[in-house]
């Protein structure tokens, strides 16, 4: 595989650009990506995290220093992706940051012209731009500028660019072609992205749908304790996720872009190769991993196939 990433060269940038209580979910969500990369194999020095609203710490949260990310109330996720030590948080979640990071001209993103890079990006969005704290914006112009800047600074081999918003597709526009980029938006232009039903004991909704099923894909596949060897092996591939991402009940439609990707096929890719080792060592066995313990709740039922219809929450 051309592409095949160093086991020490993969990168996870994740960015949660909304602030206030009401956007929980943003919080949650980059969290919960946080969480997942940590429990993949990432080590914390890989993981540069942006997120302006520490939710844990709000008054109006029941679960004071706790933050979930599903209604089961199970997993802490503020403690494993830890919403006190973001990288880059509060007021310092801002697009000039973001931009700083990627190149080079702050601390954390140590990439090179071997690194594989995620790309995260999470909070209200619209045509062709992304907001910050309800008060500042990048644009789908900066966003392919600065991307653009990272190629010809050889930064980067390939990079994997997530964007769960509104019309998030629109932020894609300005891609180079074969840069080595494929971008995955969880709606298209015009269209809303859909949170999750709102958890009864928190009062809000804890997650969006385009991201819990994108974790929910991980937990079920490639982290599960429960999960064998050749399931895990069957679905390590981003073919494989885009798959089960085009079935899941987002109420929105995913967009693939990969023009800017190049000519090398990326189904077949693993996963493993953006998102770290896996929690399954060479030999087959699992690593060892006391923090986390599946429920049954995640084998037997689609939460959000039974309470999909008590939210239209967008945006």
């Amino acid at each position: 595989n051309a592409y095949s990433s160093n086991d020490d060269d993969r990168w996870i940038v994740v960015v949660g650009s909304s602030r206030f209580w009401a956007n929980y979910r943003h919080t949650a969500n980059s969290l919960a990506v946080c969480d997942m990369a940590k429990r993949m194999g990432v080590p914390s020095s890989h993981l540069i995290s942006m997120i302006a609203e520490p939710c844990a710490c709000s008054p109006r949260n029941p679960y004071r220093g706790q933050i979930y990310f599903d209604g089961r109330l199970e997993r802490n996720i503020a403690a494993g992706g830890g919403v006190d030590q973001s990288s880059y948080g509060r007021e310092r979640a801002n697009p000039q940051t973001l931009k700083d990071v990627l190149l080079g001209k702050r601390a954390g993103l140590d990439s090179g012209p071997n690194s594989s890079i995620v790309l995260y990006l999470t909070g209200h969005g619209g045509d062709e731009f992304l907001k910050f704290h309800d008060s500042d914006e990048i644009s789908a112009y900066e966003i392919a500028e600065v991307l653009r800047e990272m190629r010809r600074l050889r930064r980067y081999r390939q990079l994997l660019l997530i964007i769960d918003t509104c019309q998030a597709a629109s932020l894609f526009r300005y891609l180079d072609h074969d840069s080595g980029i494929l971008g995955i938006a969880s709606s298209v232009l015009g269209e809303n992205a859909y949170a999750t039903p709102p958890d009864p004991d928190v009062g809000i909704a804890l997650a969006d749908r385009f991201t819990y099923y994108f974790i929910q894909f991980f937990e079920h596949f490639l982290i599960d304790h429960n999960c064998d060897y050749s399931t895990c092996q069957r679905h390590n591939s981003l073919g494989a996720i885009i798959d089960y991402l085009k079935t899941a009940r987002t109420r929105s439609t995913l967009q693939i872009h990969d023009v800017s990707w190049g000519d090398i096929p990326w189904r077949d890719i693993p996963l493993t190769d953006f998102f770290g080792k896996g929690p399954r060592s060479a030999s087959g066995n699992r690593e060892e991993d006391s923090t986390y313990v599946v429920s049954p709740l995640l084998k037997s039922i689609d939460l959000l196939a039974v309470f999909g219809h008590l939210s239209n929450g967008s945006r």
